[in-house]
């Protein structure tokens, strides 16, 4: 289905989000799925991924705890979900994300009153780009300093953006996510 046969927040509407707001609505679908981190607080952990209105306009949700292991598995890249009963907050700048995107500076926040719906799977005509796959070992041998757009599978998580920095020198070469 595309963004016409679903009720996507509208980017007016996620532009007004303030933070301190709560009760609030988000729906979209996932645009990004940034992973499960451990936290040494009484949460213990968050799971983080984005979701994106089909208007470009793209919102980080943040699910903690007890929510983050129960709903893990259920999101998807493309997947529509609608929340419900969420409280915004100001985004965590030293959180970083994707360049090049256009996100909110708030963060939707799950709470125990909220709902997390699947409502079907995204369908866009230019959702899914074809990448070619490259060893390390090729990427060693292109020009200097080339950086490399790619979608990586790391933990059985899909993140749709990374960054190879190449040098002359092997021993530089790192992956930034």
């Amino acid at each position: 289905m595309t963004s016409e046969q679903y009720q996507f927040t509208s980017t007016e509407e996620m532009n007004n989000f303030e933070d301190g707001d709560t009760a609030m609505e988000l729906t979209g679908y996932v645009d990004a799925i940034e992973g499960m981190k451990e936290l040494k607080t009484h949460q213990k952990r968050v799971f983080k991924f984005v979701l994106n209105n089909g208007a470009g306009k793209r919102m980080r949700v943040l699910l903690w705890a007890g929510d983050a292991l129960k709903y893990q598995s259920q999101i998807t890249m493309y997947q529509v979900i609608e929340l419900t009963m969420g409280t915004i907050r100001d985004m965590n700048l030293k959180s970083p994300l994707p360049p090049g995107k256009d996100y909110v500076l708030t963060e939707y926040h799950f709470q125990t009153a909220s709902t997390l719906t699947c409502l079907g799977d995204y369908k866009k005509d230019d959702s899914c780009q074809d990448y070619e796959e490259v060893s390390l070992e090729e990427i060693k041998d292109k020009e200097r300093q080339r950086l490399f757009e790619s979608v990586l599978n790391v933990n059985n998580v899909i993140f749709s953006w990374a960054f190879v920095k190449i040098s002359q020198n092997p021993s530089d070469l790192y992956a930034k996510f």
